[in-house]
């Protein structure tokens, strides 16, 4: 209803222009007629078409072309209000002010046609620089993508869509499927109408152009990390090797050596001799066990590198499973947590559980048995901090790690675009923060 007034609005005022005003000229004169010559009115008459061929469109200026001849011929030409002509004369007067009517509303459509033109291609260019410097603040495809469309659908004063795929999707007839490609694989489809992608074709072409080289950084960016996680995953399985080869040495001579004592039938040992045999065993078997156990969650964490998968998941819940997790080291732990009941953050579950119970078993075994948990969420990031004060009298003891707790941490968090970081002083923090998601 409302674009049905503005044209009949358009149309009332057009018409009060080409047939009206032209026709109050010539009344309003009519007074005048014995002294003013027929030169000064078609003067004046060429003068309002003039006027119409700058304001309107060439169509309209040569039917006031026409209008003011037959209105001239009406009022001011003998006989009156006839269109009989007497003399020869008005006959080329009224060709000349034809002719130079159809010259001038040919000369200003030529004119309006260029400078709509130049303003066309003025906006397309503007359009165009905005598109180029607006992609190249924002980092992820899906977010360019969203301000390429938002700024084609401005530029253009047309909806634009974009479409991953059309397949099983029905087609609509009124819009051009424009397919944005990376090499042979069609990344997705600018959806435009027809008749405004005719006339910005440029800015529609650059902006595929632009999306196709946005894709192309951000596919090259993932290779290259990809190439980087395959390093240092390599780097990881060296590392592993070395602490097995190293770590299992000693708890596996101590076992041999113990149960040596207890098989040799020459050797005669008390009940207390046994028994402090057997617990040695024992105590060497749990460092196995804990061994093992690294070694598995390395292998687990290498395995789920290629599938990191964040969702939404309770913090509270991430916690109680790495406690059980490491509940054999941390039986005698007073562990106090600071979370508030219903956080939650994005983040692969099985990755975050390992690389929190990797740090929680750290404290336990290097720090005081009071183990402070917090967690810390920005506008921008989330943070796990695990901070416990160092235990004075422990002795560095090889046996009691294999060293993987933390390059386990570490590559969960580099998978996360996340870090590790650590201060130990008089006490020890160690924090896992990692961004949210839209800022990956």
């Amino acid at each position: 209803m409302q674009f049905s007034g503005s044209k009949i609005w358009l149309q009332s005022r057009i018409f009060l222009f080409v047939v009206v005003v032209p026709f109050s000229i010539v009344v309003l004169l009519l007074p005048s007629r014995s002294w003013i010559s027929t030169t000064d009115i078609a003067m004046l008459q060429l003068l309002w078409v003039t006027w119409i061929a700058h304001k309107f469109k060439r169509f309209w200026a040569i039917n006031t072309t026409f209008i003011s001849v037959l209105l001239f011929d009406w009022f001011y030409v003998e006989p009156y209000y006839t269109l009989h002509v007497n003399n020869v004369e008005y006959l080329i007067t009224f060709l000349v002010m034809l002719g130079l009517g159809l010259f001038i509303s040919q000369l200003s459509g030529s004119l309006s046609n260029q400078l709509e033109r130049a303003q066309n291609i003025m906006s397309q260019m503007r359009g165009m620089f905005m598109l180029a410097r607006g992609l190249n603040k924002r980092e992820t495809f899906e977010v360019q993508i969203e301000y390429t469309v938002q700024l084609l659908s401005r530029q253009t004063a047309s909806p634009v869509i974009w479409k991953t795929l059309l397949l099983n999707e029905e087609f609509e007839p009124a819009l051009l499927n424009l397919p944005v490609k990376f090499g042979e694989q069609t990344i997705g489809f600018l959806q435009i109408n027809y008749s405004a992608y005719e006339k910005n074709r440029t800015l529609v072409n650059t902006a595929k152009s632009l999306l196709t080289q946005a894709y192309q950084k951000e596919f090259f960016a993932r290779q290259t990390k990809a190439a980087q996680i395959k390093a240092e995953l390599a780097q990881n399985r060296a590392l592993m090797l070395r602490s097995i080869s190293h770590d299992l040495r000693t708890p596996l001579a101590t076992i041999m050596g113990s149960s040596s004592m207890l098989a040799d039938k020459e050797l005669q040992l008390s009940s207390a001799q046994i028994r402090e045999q057997a617990q040695h065993i024992f105590n060497q078997s749990n460092i196995l066990s804990s061994h093992f156990d690294k070694v598995m969650e390395l292998s687990q964490v290498q395995e789920l590198t290629q599938v990191v998968d964040s969702e939404p998941v309770l913090i509270a819940d991430i916690v109680s499973a790495a406690i059980a997790r490491r509940s054999f080291v941390l039986k005698d732990s007073e562990i106090t947590m600071n979370i508030p009941p219903q956080a939650e953050c994005l983040a692969d579950t099985t990755l975050l559980e390992i690389a929190l119970a990797n740090l929680l078993e750290n404290a336990a075994k290097y720090g005081l048995e009071r183990i402070q948990l917090d967690f810390v969420e920005s506008e921008s990031h989330y943070m796990l901090q695990v901070f416990n004060e160092l235990n004075p009298t422990l002795k560095k003891d090889r046996d009691k790690g294999t060293g993987l707790g933390i390059p386990i941490c570490t590559l969960v968090m580099q998978l996360h675009n996340g870090k590790l970081n650590i201060h130990i002083q008089n006490n020890a923090t160690a924090e896992l923060k990692w961004p949210k998601k839209g800022n990956l």
